[in-house]
């Protein structure tokens, strides 16, 4: 019988593919990478997962630098609010002196001595009982000395005495474990370059011009402010943000006998 199609072709679409032409379509299937195209593909990978791991440490760094600026700024309004608190319930500045425990003369920036009323009430007078306080922010910083800007620094200590004829000696806290305006003229660190006063003495102006002026004796003083300049890097990180923060607040001397 006559083929009515003689261009179909002899394999049925339903036959077995001849064994050859398996292995060779095998053959085609396991054709895999050269050698060049795979290290340049490893190299790609190198770059991508290089810039990854540089890119994850530097946002953990910066990180630890943003936590440590708040905590430091943290700490500083915490100490500022606590001594303004307790000049607020000042009683009298007390002078200078060359005692153990005075603030020495030429140090009221940076060191004032007053009294303040406690919250024990003496049985026989019926008053509240008075306490010698000395805040002094000339203290040598001693926390971390393996820090590399250890001798830049100086901290706020409070020291307190219930004995009020005897200059305080006795620690009671450490207000501010670092500092930079110390010292009474202009300081000169890595951080910042700034003047220094922690406390300034003011009382009312007589003109009412300015409200407030510079007390002529910090004994007189009718209002204190304080001014807290500390490093932004924290105790953690040497190499961290190299500014300066500000932190200021003030005490008006209500309680003044």
């Amino acid at each position: 019988m006559v083929d009515p199609n003689p261009h179909r072709s002899s394999v049925s679409p339903r036959d077995p593919i001849p064994s050859n032409m398996s292995a060779r379509a095998r053959l085609r299937g396991e054709e895999g990478y050269s050698m060049v195209e795979l290290l340049v593909v490893m190299v790609m990978l190198g770059f991508i997962v290089g810039g990854l791991v540089l890119s994850g440490s530097s946002a953990q760094r910066l990180g630890l630098r943003e936590r440590e600026v708040s905590q430091s700024m943290r700490d500083a309004q915490t100490a500022a609010l606590k001594m303004t608190r307790e000049l607020r319930q000042a009683t009298q500045i007390l002078p200078a002196g060359n005692a153990t425990g005075q603030c020495p003369a030429g140090t009221s920036a940076s060191c004032v001595e007053f009294l303040v009323r406690t919250r024990t009430i003496n049985a026989t007078t019926l008053n509240h009982g008075l306490m010698r306080v000395r805040i002094d922010c000339r203290v040598a910083y001693t926390l971390n000395p393996n820090d590399p800007y250890a001798g830049t620094y100086r901290s706020c200590v409070r020291y307190a005495s219930v004995d009020t004829s005897v200059p305080p000696t006795t620690s009671t806290a450490v207000l501010v474990p670092r500092i930079l305006n110390w010292t009474v003229n202009t300081c000169n660190a890595k951080d910042a370059t700034f003047t220094c006063p922690v406390f300034n003495y003011r009382t009312t102006d007589v003109t009412q011009a300015n409200g407030w002026a510079v007390a002529s004796t910090f004994t007189a003083a009718q209002r204190i402010d304080v001014s807290l300049q500390i490093p932004a890097r924290g105790e953690a990180t040497r190499a961290g943000t190299s500014r300066a923060l500000l932190v200021q607040d003030s005490a008006q001397l209500r309680n003044l006998l």
